[in-house]
């Protein structure tokens, strides 16, 4: 009942809130995705600027690991205001010097030596901000650096930026190009700017397939929980070994539990039984599900079928605990009796298997004796054959 209980206690935690899906005009410009919290809507988005990190470089030498190059003494480093004071002694004055003590600086940030293919002075120091944001804007002042040969010029490649997004005409800005707190439950990822004026449809609403499918991988985990049960009681044949619960009232116990549990559900609405969602016990006492049915009934009363399938989900969870709680679920209950018993008959076997152990010793005692005893009589019987046979006669 495993799958059973995940899928139950998942639907039951939901409530009564039908599940809700968001779509995106644009999936490359603008991603999207739901969670909680979200509400049915529509939503323009203009995504006037992307969130950017800070990129500088400097200007290119011929060798990255030559010293006293860039000159000694100290350089200040700015991330987003934090600032850490980089000595640069004797020795530590190359590009690759300096790289290394801005890496260890302990703050957002990457520095590393390229080869820009230019030739002869073509190895360059990067810095880049590994946050985006005006807020983590980087930069280094190396004017405290002097005796230097060739001291360091940077250049701004990339300049921090927040990300920059019109929803429904309200500007906002964040740090980050995933924006989770603009639009209710929804989460936006800015994969390129749109043309000014430009914007993205958003739409959050009831997803009735996904409801569906949540729905139908219920029912199939309620089906395979009884369809084992059933089959672990059913009697053998001559191919097939009978079922351990083979006349066991347990199997007839966690079916009624179970069946009871699908059928009492109860929603609000025209929508009150399970009957109404496409949901009937057939025949056999499995569950069946008309997923046309459920599609219609989501189209018309989704909060009433949303209600309906948490307390079917809530009763469900219900009875597959109840089977399966440690130490108290019905079926470990049984399992520990049969355990116990089977604990039992095993020690009676021991036991028996003792007694005939022993009885089997006295029999080999008592057929060595005879043994013995009738080798002593045949070799008294060779004895008396031996023997001459008494004269008869005066003689």
């Amino acid at each position: 009942t495993t799958e059973l209980q995940a899928i139950a206690e998942e639907l039951s935690a939901a409530g009564a809130a039908p599940q809700l899906g968001v779509t995106s005009s644009d999936e490359d410009r603008l991603g999207v995705s739901v969670g909680e919290g979200a509400i049915t809507g529509t939503y323009e988005v203009e995504i006037q600027t992307r969130a950017r990190t800070s990129q500088l470089a400097g200007q290119g030498y011929a060798d990255a690991a030559a010293t006293g190059v860039l000159g000694t003494g100290t350089a200040v480093l700015d991330v987003g205001g934090n600032q850490v004071n980089l000595s640069i002694g004797s020795g530590q004055d190359s590009l690759e010097g300096l790289r290394d003590a801005i890496n260890n600086a302990g703050l957002d940030v990457q520095a590393s030596v390229i080869d820009d293919g230019s030739g002869a002075t073509g190895q360059r120091l990067v810095i880049r901000g590994t946050k985006t944001g005006l807020a983590n804007a980087v930069s280094l002042d190396a004017s405290g650096l002097s005796g230097g040969s060739q001291p360091l010029t940077l250049s701004t490649l990339s300049a921090a930026q927040d990300a920059i997004v019109v929803v429904d005409g309200l500007t906002v800005s964040r740090s980050e190009n995933t924006l989770r707190d603009v639009i209710p439950g929804v989460t936006l990822d800015l994969g390129a700017e749109t043309a000014p004026g430009e914007t993205i449809r958003v739409d959050v609403d009831l997803d009735q397939e996904a409801t569906a499918d949540r729905v139908t991988e219920l029912v199939d985990a309620y089906r395979d929980i009884v369809n084992k049960i059933r089959d672990a009681s059913q009697p053998g044949d001559e191919t097939v070994a009978a079922g351990p619960l083979i006349g066991d009232a347990l199997a007839s116990t966690a079916l009624r539990r179970l069946q009871s549990a699908s059928s009492g559900a109860v929603g609000a609405g025209t929508i009150l039984t399970p009957v109404d969602i496409g949901l009937e016990t057939n025949r056999s006492g499995n569950l069946d599900l008309d997923r046309a049915a459920l599609i219609s009934a989501l189209e018309t009363e989704p909060e009433n079928v949303a209600t309906l399938v948490a307390d079917l989900a809530t009763r469900l969870e219900a009875a597959a605990d109840e089977l399966t709680t440690s130490g108290t679920g019905l079926l470990e209950v049984r399992a520990e009796s049969l355990d116990s018993r089977a604990r039992d008959l095993t020690r009676q076997i021991e036991r028996r298997e003792l007694s005939l152990e022993g009885y089997e010793t006295m029999l080999r005692r008592r057929f060595t004796a005879l043994e013995s005893l009738s080798s002593r009589y045949q070799s008294q019987a060779g004895l008396l054959a031996g023997l001459s046979p008494i004269p008869q006669g005066g003689n």
